[in-house]
């Protein structure tokens, strides 16, 4: 199970994550989940409905020109 921690601070962690099941193999998730405790437990994910295609390091959050964050794929980091 990968992930990338964007924000971590106390009992919560904001951040990327691939859950390592049999139905989300190769999709990623921006979510939240608490810190310091063995299993990860999410407690919500931003793009549940429409995840990204590809691996941990692929996936990024951007602010746009326009103030709204993204979650988009770099195209150099796909495997």
């Amino acid at each position: 199970m990968g992930n990338r921690t964007l924000v971590s601070a106390g009992r919560a962690v904001l951040g990327i994550f691939a859950p390592d099941t049999d139905y989300t193999v190769g999709r990623t998730y921006l979510g939240i989940w608490f810190n310091g405790i063995p299993e990860r437990t999410v407690v919500w994910v931003a793009n549940r409905g429409s995840p990204v295609v590809g691996g941990v390091d692929a996936a990024q959050l951007r602010v746009l020109a326009n103030g709204s964050l993204a979650i988009v794929v770099d195209d150099d980091q796909q495997q």
